[in-house]
Order: structure tokens, then C-alpha cells, then sequence
């Protein structure tokens, strides 16, 4: 019996020190002039209401009247893994590591839904040469725009999204993607996963406006997900090669659709000019329905 009792008395005290060293390992802020409880949860990407009796919980000691801070007094941050800094990672390819998409600009995101809850997507806007698989062309400011609006659209809707980056120096090839990519897919196995490559060309002047969407002719999911997408870009001004006679061809694709654990669709716009509000429009409501449809056939 008193073996029992000590086991007892040794299991409550090592649960007592891992919640002690979980508590000091919390990341912390130092609160500014007109700080509030909630300022502060929204700066960190935070989801007030749901963290805000787990805040008052940490700092109960530091904290006036309810929701006033001590400016210049240093505060815990609950531990939540559906922040948008957590939900928006950066993959630093060359040290298998991440970092959040979005910090001092996290202010605008907003919960708009859960619409894309228990879903991941990982954005390539990058481009490769077939014949040795490595970097050719980096994301340009136009690009890594529009790659952060569809995260961020996405993430508003409940999504985790993965983007990609590197140093100016680094060639990194597609295999540095895939396994970054394939690491994080059997980490969070059994949710909805996808990966949308874009290619956007902007260097044909004078063409008008078309859109390939392609995908893996062994694909079912695929072909899918990049019929809906193509159902966003019917218009007048766009040309639209249809998915169904666009199938993978190209070395590129071709390795990530055969090694990328994710189902993949590729999307390639050739224009003289991006209304990028429109595009992300397009891809992310392509993407909701992709999902959506998927979510009503089971």
C-alpha cells in the first residue's frame, strides 16, 4: 500500500514540475502604453475570446481591474496552437525549420469561418528547370503578394498553410521541397491536405490573358482539385486550357505529383497584367470548393 501511495505522491509531483516548466517556457510581452488583454492576444495572432480566461489565469497577479496591464510588465502568452503564427509557417528550406508568414501585419488577419478547418495547403510559387530539378527563378514581390493574400485568405477560413523560403544564395532543389513538405504531411496525417503550385508569367506582353489548370493523369483527387479551380477562371478575357486534356507532361510536375505525398494541381497564368485581388479571389473560392465538394461526397 505504501509503495502505491509513493507512486502516487512521485507521479503528482513529476506532473506538477512538467506543468511548472510548460508555464516558464511560455513565450512573453512586455505590455505598451494602452495595452489591454485583448490588444495583446490579437497582436500575437490570438484568438481573444478563447485564450482570454487562460491569459487572466497566468498573469492574475499582474493585472488591474480585469483587463488592465501594467505597462512595462512582462506577461505570459497562452500556449495556442490555432494561432494565426502558428497556422502560417515559412519552411526555411536549407535548415528544415519554420517561422511564422505573418508578425507585425498579423493585426488584419481575422476568424471570417471554419470553412477550411482540419485542412492544410502548401503554396509553391517558384519556378524549376526540368532537366536538374533546381531553382531557376525565385518568387518576385508580385508573387510572394499574391502567395501570402491566398494564405492569408485561407487562413481566415480556418486552413494551415505552408509557404516556402531561402537565402538569395541557396539553389535548393525539388527534392529540398518534397521533403519538407513530406515531413509535415505524416505529421499532421488524417487531415485534408493539398499542395497548389503556381507559375505566373507576366513577361508575355501584348498576349491576352490564359489559364492552364493540370493535374496527374493517376489522380482522381487531382483532377478534382483542379476542376475546381478551373470552374473560378470562365470569363470573356481568359482563355482557359481545359484540365481535362491538361495533364502532368513537363519533368517538374511530373516529380512532385510522383513524390509529394499531397494531392497536387498546377495552376499557370500567362498575361500582361495581374489583378492580384482577383486572382486570390479565384484560387481561394476554388479551394473552398474543392473541399466542400469532397466534405459532401463523404
Amino acid at each position: 500500500m505504501n509503495i502505491v501511495i509513493i507512486r502516487a505522491f512521485v507521479c503528482s509531483i513529476f506532473l506538477y514540475s512538467c506543468i511548472i516548466q510548460g508555464q516558464d517556457s511560455l513565450k512573453t510581452v512586455i505590455a505598451k502604453d494602452g495595452d489591454g488583454i485583448f490588444s495583446v492576444l490579437k497582436r500575437e495572432g490570438i484568438i481573444g475570446d478563447k485564450y482570454y480566461v487562460e491569459f487572466v489565469e497566468l498573469n492574475k497577479d499582474k493585472i488591474n481591474n480585469g483587463t488592465v496591464l501594467q505597462i512595462g510588465e512582462t506577461y505570459k502568452i497562452p500556449n495556442a496552437p490555432d494561432s494565426f503564427k502558428n497556422m502560417g509557417r515559412k519552411i526555411v528550406l536549407s535548415k528544415g525549420i519554420d517561422f511564422p508568414i505573418f508578425t507585425e501585419d498579423i493585426r488584419s488577419l481575422k476568424r471570417e469561418g471554419k470553412v477550411l478547418k482540419n485542412t492544410i495547403y502548401y503554396l509553391i510559387f517558384d519556378e524549376f528547370d526540368g532537366d536538374n530539378l533546381k531553382l531557376i527563378k525565385s518568387k518576385t514581390q508580385t508573387n510572394d503578394a499574391i502567395a501570402k493574400a491566398i494564405a492569408k485568405e485561407l487562413m481566415q477560413q480556418g486552413a494551415r498553410v505552408f509557404l516556402f523560403e531561402y537565402n538569395s544564395n541557396e539553389t535548393p532543389s525539388l527534392g529540398d521541397y518534397v521533403d519538407a513538405i513530406n515531413k509535415r504531411y505524416l505529421k499532421y496525417a488524417g487531415q485534408h491536405q493539398r499542395l497548389l503550385f503556381v507559375n505566373l508569367n507576366q513577361e508575355a506582353l501584348g498576349q491576352d490573358t490564359s489559364v492552364s489548370v493540370s493535374h496527374y493523369e493517376k489522380s482522381k483527387e487531382g483532377a478534382q482539385f483542379a476542376k475546381s479551380l478551373e470552374k473560378m477562371f470562365y470569363a470573356k478575357n481568359v482563355k482557359l486550357i481545359s484540365s481535362e486534356k491538361n495533364v502532368f507532361t513537363d519533368n517538374v510536375n511530373l516529380y512532385l505529383a510522383k513524390n509529394a505525398m499531397p494531392t497536387m494541381t498546377y495552376v499557370s497564368l500567362v498575361t500582361k497584367d495581374i489583378d492580384n485581388k482577383d486572382f486570390v479571389n479565384k484560387i481561394t473560392k476554388g479551394i473552398k470548393n474543392d473541399y466542400s465538394k469532397l466534405s459532401f461526397d463523404e
